[in-house]
């Protein structure tokens, strides 16, 4: 969460236990998203029956959230990477054109 000013508080339920957190108003929305997300997450590692623990099982969810923001930025970089090359391309190609034209 960002340094904004906490006016709203939340509550969240994690394998059964309730959380109250403090977020800004604009925040609440996203952060029940990610609580939700977490949640389920952990659900699922709980139902597959091999790890133990709450704190274990919410280790391996962040972990595996955590896994695919990764896998997820790298995505985002390499398309990012492709657009900015199409898009120098389409310059050079316009310079040409107009180039052309005088």
């Amino acid at each position: 969460m960002s340094n904004s000013t906490y006016t709203e508080q939340i509550e969240i339920q994690l394998l059964g236990r309730t959380y109250k957190l403090a977020c800004s108003a604009e925040e609440k929305e996203t952060l029940q998203q990610a609580a939700d997300l977490l949640g389920n997450e952990m659900r699922e590692i709980r139902e597959q029956g091999r790890t133990f623990g709450s704190e274990r099982i919410a280790i391996m969810a962040a972990l595996n959230i955590a896994h695919e923001l990764v896998r997820i930025n790298a995505q985002h970089n390499q398309l990012k990477n492709t657009l900015s090359q199409g898009i120098q391309q389409l310059h050079l190609k316009a310079r040409a054109v107009l180039a052309e034209m005088d």
